[in-house]
């Protein structure tokens, strides 16, 4: 008897959790949120829209495979950069000396901003960071990225 009772209540988990899944998939409209939010100290027009859309004329870069791509990108001054998450794990993008960056980014969102200034802009994913290290006898701050092995996030923005 308690064996059946057993049986029975893992066949009712088992369908409640198909539906579950079933409501979830079905409420998945495809539509992408834009995550772009400002920053504390960022320019007002560094972020540039959170409408959800990427902007017509943006150059886009997809993370995918824990991959931005592609990489490095070359853009204008003020033309805007728009990252969208494909990757069914969470992502960020975030300046290396963290002065701009996103939230956490779902699969399907989108983060917006352009760059005012001519220059290399480095950033990586905060939740798959690059692997570093010191460089012997180098001064403080200065550090090497160290390939190979896990799955370390980091791209390049030039902006001529």
């Amino acid at each position: 008897m308690l064996h059946r009772v057993r049986l029975e209540l893992m066949v009712l988990a088992a369908v409640a959790i198909s539906i579950t899944a079933l409501v979830f998939a079905i409420s998945d409209d495809g539509t992408k949120t834009a995550v772009a939010v400002p920053q504390p100290g960022q320019d007002s027009e560094q972020v540039t829209s959170s409408q959800g859309i990427i902007p017509k004329g943006a150059r886009e870069v997809e993370i995918v495979g824990f991959l931005y791509d592609p990489d490095p990108v070359r853009v204008s001054v003020g033309t805007i950069v728009a990252w969208s998450n494909s990757d069914r794990a969470a992502h960020t993008v975030t300046a290396d000396d963290r002065s701009w960056g996103s939230e956490y980014m779902a699969e399907g969102d989108i983060y917006l901003t352009s760059f005012d200034e001519p220059g290399v802009y480095v950033y990586f994913c905060e939740l798959h960071p690059p692997r570093q290290a010191a460089i012997p006898g180098a001064t403080a701050g200065e550090k090497l990225v160290l390939g190979g092995g896990g799955v370390g996030m980091q791209g390049t923005i030039i902006v001529e």
